[in-house]
């Protein structure tokens, strides 16, 4: 485990808050994180996902976050690391012989930095009227802007997310693999509700650097996760209250 702290983040944290510990995920060993799937459907239109990683290794497709039942368009959604280092939030994901599905975003700088940490958020709201507006991105703070690929749901289309059954993940496709290698801390799904990166955390005053904040005041409301790692004898204890 390596501990997310003031030297680690580049920066002291203003708030007097540290991430204690981290949690090592290799490819190697197919490590891996789900969640119970939950038996009954919940709002599917929004949800955010935070997750503060340091990479260990570059040029392969690592996922982040999926959620969903299948490999289709309408019941699967992933955040992942492609092979370029880029970030991208698909729906449907990779089949057999090709790529499905559609790529909602796909950044256009890459992230490559192994020694350092990278905060993604990820934010989706499909009721928003303005398109632009039901998927946002975060990293480190300061939302993503440029991409080489964007799209956009329909208004109020239901995402991958919550439908009955469906399975979430952390660090792996459920039906490709495509582990993510590195560190990982502070992992959270949070339901129903579109949240900016300043609800995970915040600039530090003196340095100016995106430090992590204490997540215990969000509503983070049914169907959500917050994992912690604190205990490496219980590593998927949820931290949210859900």
């Amino acid at each position: 485990m390596e501990t997310l702290q003031r030297t680690a983040n580049r920066g002291s944290v203003s708030t007097g808050f540290n991430i204690d510990n981290s949690l090592k995920m290799e490819s190697d060993n197919s490590e891996q994180l789900y969640a119970t799937p939950w038996s009954s459907a919940g709002t599917r239109t929004k949800h955010t996902w935070s997750i503060w990683v340091k990479r260990t290794e570059l040029g392969t497709r690592q996922m982040l976050f999926e959620g969903g039942t299948n490999n289709t368009v309408t019941t699967q959604l992933s955040l992942s690391f492609q092979t370029t280092d880029a970030l991208e939030v698909r729906a449907g994901e990779y089949v057999a012989g090709g790529a499905a599905g559609t790529v909602y975003r796909l950044t256009s700088r890459v992230f490559r930095d192994t020694t350092a940490w990278y905060h993604i958020v990820a934010a989706f709201d499909t009721t928003q009227g303005t398109a632009n507006n039901r998927i946002k991105i975060w990293v480190n703070g300061v939302q993503e802007t440029s991409f080489a690929t964007t799209a956009n749901p329909g208004q109020n289309t239901d995402l991958g997310l919550f439908a009955a059954n469906a399975q979430v993940s952390v660090g792996v496709s459920a039906n490709n693999g495509f582990y993510y290698n590195g560190y990982v801390t502070h992992a959270a799904l949070v339901y129903n509700t579109q949240l900016n990166a300043d609800s995970f955390g915040e600039f530090d005053s003196d340095s100016g650097i995106w430090t992590p904040i204490d997540l215990s005041g969000l509503t983070f409301g049914a169907f959500s996760f917050w994992l912690k790692f604190e205990d490496s004898s219980a590593l998927g204890t949820d931290s949210s209250g859900e």
